[in-house]
């Protein structure tokens, strides 16, 4: 295969264009530069990037932030083409964002996702795709914010791809768990299906509803629901806020739901709960 010619296009107005590329066998770059900033995201597939004498390593989920000017050359293992997404934005993309963007420059060129994350990651990217391709209202704020989210996301829960071991991690089915729960603890106010954390640890619904079990002594609908109901006992007690409003922000889509599921976990109603525990009864 030919080697490749970066294709220099102007950025729109709004400063972000986002690309696919899918690599064939024996593929690697001329080395280059952009003339603005670029966030690399690998989908499929693992390679290394050069820069000048330094080489990173390229796997599923990895994230490199490229300055503008910065001269590097991607090359795909043998047998493993990659398949990424590449997001150029302008400086003043850049500068907007400083603040997640900054830190992770000074940390490492390549970042790695956990799982939980890297779910999220690929949905900004779908996202930011759908936008790009059909215009919608207001597209182009929209794919700033995007593009502000999955910084946001690498600050927070990206890992130098340095500071890992050279020595590849193997986790077991317990570990992988364990990480998921946490994750979902973390964010217990989002959807969480079995099946969707399930594919998180790379394991069966059974087999994770197994293992669920063992670490936590229930299933994982029960683990969720108890997460929502502890954090909706602290905003009765501690806020104003009203039970509807309660529901909706531990992750209720339904009154009639959180009524139950609170009942059946804390032995009383929400509103019963709020009045007893702020006025106990006097012995």
């Amino acid at each position: 295969m030919d080697e490749f010619q970066p294709n220099i296009l102007p950025l729109p107005n709004f400063g972000i264009r986002i690309e696919s590329h899918e690599h064939g066998p024996g593929f690697r770059t001329s080395p280059h530069s952009h003339p603005y900033p670029s966030l690399i995201y690998v989908i499929d597939g693992e390679g290394e990037c050069m820069e000048e004498d330094r080489s990173y390593r390229l796997s599923p989920d990895s994230t490199l932030i490229l300055e503008d000017g910065k001269i590097h050359q991607l090359i795909d293992l043998p047998g493993k083409s990659m398949v990424l997404f590449v997001v150029y934005f302008s400086s003043e993309m850049a500068e907007s964002n400083a603040l997640f963007l900054e830190p992770l420059l000074k940390q490492s060129l390549v970042m790695k996702l956990p799982e939980y994350a890297a779910h999220q990651a690929r949905r900004l990217l779908r996202q930011m795709l759908h936008e790009q391709e059909t215009h919608p209202l207001q597209y182009e704020r929209s794919l700033q914010l995007h593009l502000a989210l999955f910084l946001l996301l690498m600050h927070r829960y990206g890992v130098p791809e340095d500071s890992r071991s050279g020595v590849p991690e193997i986790s077991s089915s317990e570990d992988r768990v364990r990480k998921v729960l946490a994750s979902v603890a973390e964010r217990f106010y989002e959807p969480h299906g079995l099946a969707t954390v399930s594919r998180l640890a790379n394991l069966s619904q059974r087999h994770f509803t197994s293992l669920c079990r063992k670490i936590c002594g229930t299933s994982f609908n029960d683990y969720l629901s108890s997460l929502r109901v502890k954090k909706a006992e602290r905003l009765l007690l501690d806020t104003k806020m009203s039970i509807l409003v309660v529901a909706f922000t531990v992750g209720f889509e339904e009154l009639s739901t959180f009524y139950r599921t609170f009942k059946r976990i804390s032995g009383t109603t929400p509103k019963k709960f709020r009045r007893t525990r702020r006025n106990p009864p006097a012995e």
